[in-house]
């Protein structure tokens, strides 16, 4: 029982069940999503010269080192330095 438990709140910060018109869907929780991103933005910066990025350039290098495309909406912003600001102790646009 106790595992059960820990289980479920462990769950409730990873996940959250939303109603997708109509339909219930299990989707990855802001906090969760936005460690991902964390992850995703700092593998990407390593790997590029002087750990520096255009802002232009961001989606698409991000599709291509992380294998898969950003979607914006799903952090709630509609430009990418809306989302850098998201990290701000992690990514600077200068």
């Amino acid at each position: 029982m106790k595992c059960c438990l820990i289980f479920q709140r462990s769950l409730f910060w990873l996940a959250q069940v939303v109603d997708g018109g109509g339909e219930k869907v299990l989707r990855l929780s802001e906090q969760e999503l936005v460690r991902l991103l964390e992850d995703n933005v700092c593998r990407l910066l390593h790997s590029c010269p002087l750990q520096q990025l255009s802002i232009g350039e961001f989606l698409r290098m991000y599709a291509k080192t992380c294998g898969g495309c950003l979607c914006l909406e799903d952090f709630g912003v509609s430009t990418v330095v809306d989302l850098i600001a998201k990290i701000p102790y992690l990514a600077k646009v200068y």
